[in-house]
Formats: structure tokens, C-alpha cells, sequence
């Protein structure tokens, strides 16, 4: 396993809250937009249409949360007939957290399974880690796996990218290893929007192993965007005995210009060219 399993939870203050900063930057772009116009913001009747377009813009974009605290990601594993478990991994795992992204490191063993996870996610959002099965029963089981990720704010539209890589072991020495029937799925809000990977692997030695990837997938425009979760669906049968490590990742990107710096770029040079049109 990857380590032990220890409630850690931390929050850092970011300091000023986003809807003051947004507030103070609102009356900045007046203040800038009246000062190329040759008057007072107060003053400019001309260009309310102007200015109403650009402040909806602007105050339509998410904004950061003033709180930084590592997000509840939980999950699931179900190993189909013999035992199926809920987790949070945020209290079931060792957490620590840079900047805006928490580090989740823990394992999970049961007469079933020994599990493993060394995890990284932000509510940007996406979910980054390596997990580690094995299987110790004495017969090859089908593992459903299911990773979800709060995500705040919500926001549209977005750039969806997915990668996935795994690798697995002859871990009992029996002379041959497999891992089949493999689906991966990018999920948002809940429903299947990216697929990377179907099908079936296996080895033969004893000891014996096998490696593949990276599968990728994206950047792919998601015009939707995320509203409420993003998540990870992976299923997959694993031969008895044997171990499979799956190093995944599965981001949506808000797109990187927004729409309120396009209006005000747009708003300046209208502006610009009003001043030398009079003048």
C-alpha cells in the first residue's frame, strides 16, 4: 500500500474575499474606460451599451473561493459478488495541500483486496494519481472503480483532456498474469464524456509483467462546461493473486481567455477610435 490510513484535513485563508477584489477591479475598468473617453465614468452616457456589455461579462466569470480547503473526494470500489465499499478519501487518507491542490496518500486492505492510492485533485477542476489493486482472492474478479470530485464554482465553457497508463504483475508467481475487460471513462456532472481505453491484456513467466500507455485524449472543447462533479470510472477483471497499478488523470480547464477581457479590449479600442473620429 501506499500508506497509511490517517484523518488529515488543513485550510489556508487566502486573504481578500474574490467579491471585493472583483468590486475593486469593476470600478478600476470604469475608471480606465472614462479616462480614455476624455470624462468622468459618471459622465458617460454615450457609453452605457458599451460599458452594460462588458460589466455582464465581467461579473459572469467564477470567481475563486476566498477558503482553500482540500476537497471531499470520494469513490467507490465494488468487486462484482464479493465485497463493494464506499470511501472518502479525503478522511481516509494522509492529506496535504499546495497552493490550491490537495495531495491524498492511503491504502485500504481487506480479505479481498489491497488497495492503494497516492492521489492529487483541485476543484478547477481534474483528479491526477496512481492506484494500485491487487487481487487476493483465489480467482480472477471483475473491479468497478468510481472517483468523484466536488467542483466549485461551476463554470462553461471548458477544454476536457484525459491520459491514462497502467502496467501489472505475475505478483504470485503462478506463471501468468491478466488484466481485461478494461474500460476508463472521464466523467462530468455524472455522465460519461471522455473514453480512453477498452480492452484486454495479459502475460505469460513466471513473474512476468506488462506495461501500456499513455493513452491520451484532448484538449477537446466541452461547451457545457462543469456544474456540480468530475469524476473517474474504471472497471477492469484482474487474475488472481496478481497486482495492477493504473496512473490516471482527468482534467476540464476553464477556456484560458474570458469573454469579459475580449469586451473590454473590444470596448478601449471602440473607444479609441470614437476620440479620433471627433477629434
Amino acid at each position: 500500500m501506499f500508506g497509511p490510513t490517517v484523518n488529515a484535513k488543513q485550510t489556508y485563508d487566502s486573504g481578500q474575499p474574490a467579491e471585493e477584489l472583483q468590486s475593486d477591479t469593476i470600478c478600476s475598468m470604469l475608471e480606465i474606460v472614462g479616462s480614455a473617453a476624455g470624462e468622468g465614468y459618471e459622465d458617460m452616457n454615450p457609453l452605457r451599451t458599451i460599458l452594460a456589455a462588458l460589466l455582464v461579462g465581467f461579473l459572469a466569470l467564477p470567481t475563486q473561493a476566498a477558503v482553500i480547503s482540500a476537497p471531499d473526494v470520494t469513490g467507490s470500489v465494488d468487486v462484482v459478488g464479493m465485497m463493494a465499499k464506499d470511501f472518502n478519501f479525503t478522511a481516509m487518507s494522509e492529506v496535504t495541500i499546495t497552493g490550491t491542490v490537495a495531495s491524498y496518500m492511503g491504502g485500504d486492505l481487506t480479505p479481498v483486496w489491497d488497495f492503494g492510492w497516492n492521489m492529487t485533485a483541485d476543484a478547477d477542476p481534474f483528479i491526477d494519481g496512481i492506484f494500485s489493486f491487487t487481487n487476493l482472492t483465489g480467482a480472477t474478479q471483475t473491479f468497478n472503480v468510481l472517483l468523484n470530485l466536488p467542483v466549485f464554482p461551476a463554470f462553461s465553457p471548458g477544454l476536457k483532456s484525459g491520459d491514462l497508463s497502467f502496467s501489472f504483475t505475475d505478483t504470485n508467481n503462478s506463471g501468468a498474469a491478466s488484466v481485461t475487460n478494461i474500460s476508463w471513462a472521464g466523467l462530468i456532472d455524472g455522465i460519461s464524456a471522455m473514453t480512453l481505453f477498452a480492452g484486454d491484456t495479459s502475460c505469460g513467466g513466471v513473474g512476468c509483467g506488462f506495461s501500456l500507455g499513455p493513452i491520451t485524449n484532448g484538449p477537446l472543447p466541452h461547451p457545457a462546461g462543469v456544474a456540480s462533479t468530475l469524476g473517474i470510472q474504471l472497471s477492469f477483471d484482474l487474475s488472481a493473486g496478481d497486482t495492477a497499478i493504473f496512473d490516471t488523470r482527468f482534467e476540464v480547464a476553464v477556456v484560458p481567455v474570458p469573454a469579459a477581457v475580449w469586451l473590454f479590449g473590444s470596448a478601449l479600442g471602440l473607444l479609441g477610435w470614437m476620440r479620433r473620429k471627433t477629434q
